[in-house]
């Protein structure tokens, strides 16, 4: 799925991303947290009282060389909320690579499991 404005998306998801990396016990204070969707970049400044506000910029040469973590338009859903976690995504797509915090990553991009109810029960 594409999502058409990924620094809105990463703005709402905000919230969860901080809570994201709280829970797993990660101190990134002056750090950054950037991802690349080869198209654009998204960064977002941790500080004390968590991410900061998505900051969009163009496109980025050799984005895990540059401290980001890579991520295709179209799987940027998947690794966000989907079952496939951002390592489980990179070992089936060449257009998906961890940024060199593999910590991080895996506190952001987690698998999740829960079923969705997507249609009507009439019962």
């Amino acid at each position: 799925m594409r999502i058409p404005d990924e620094g809105a998306l990463l703005d709402a998801l905000r919230p969860e991303l901080d809570r994201r990396l709280a829970s797993a016990g990660l101190d990134r204070t002056g750090d950054e947290v950037v991802i690349c969707t080869y198209a654009r970049h998204h960064r977002m400044a941790v500080t004390p009282e968590g991410l900061g506000p998505v900051r969009t910029g163009g496109t980025m040469q050799d984005p895990t060389d540059a401290g980001a973590t890579a991520v295709a338009p179209d799987a940027l859903a998947t690794a966000l909320l989907g079952s496939s976690s951002l390592h489980d995504l990179s070992a089936t797509r060449p257009d998906v690579a961890p940024g060199p915090g593999e910590d991080v990553d895996r506190a952001l991009f987690p698998r999740l499991t829960a079923d969705v109810l997507t249609y009507y029960l009439p019962w």
